[in-house]
């Protein structure tokens, strides 16, 4: 017999307990702010949920761009190398398009990550609200 899920994840939720209790002064503290910002959130919920259908087109192809995001990031820590030629600084096909493609992925993985946490994370902390109300 298989146990619930909530018994499965009980042994982490009673190690996570002292750091809850840590944080929850903070937490305490940043709930007017939360009440605040609530509006803002409520406004911008129809614009996000437009946006799920794009994001889920998008993954496949940000899964694919990964390894050739990985393979062009080192070449950005090499800022004061003096092997490089000064044509190289300045041509189109120098650092300055590789540093426009960096903030390109830059801002795609950022936007990629903001969407996943928003309709991934979120949820599951609602759920947990629902299980232990």
């Amino acid at each position: 017999m298989q146990l619930p899920l909530f018994f499965k994840v009980l042994p982490l939720l009673i190690k996570m307990l002292p750091l809850f209790f840590k944080v929850l002064p903070l937490l305490i503290k940043m709930l007017p702010l939360f009440f605040k910002v609530l509006p803002l959130l409520i406004k911008m919920l129809p614009h996000s949920i437009m946006q799920l259908p794009l994001l889920i087109k998008m993954l496949p192809l940000l899964i694919k761009v990964l390894p050739l995001f990985i393979k062009v990031l080192p070449l950005f820590n090499k800022g004061n190398n003096k092997n490089y030629r000064k044509s190289d600084k300045t041509s189109k096909t120098g650092r300055g398009s590789q540093f426009l493609l960096l903030i390109l992925f830059y801002n795609i993985y950022i936007n990629t990550l903001y969407n996943i946490f928003y309709y991934k994370i979120i949820p599951q902390i609602q759920i947990f609200k629902i299980l232990f109300t």
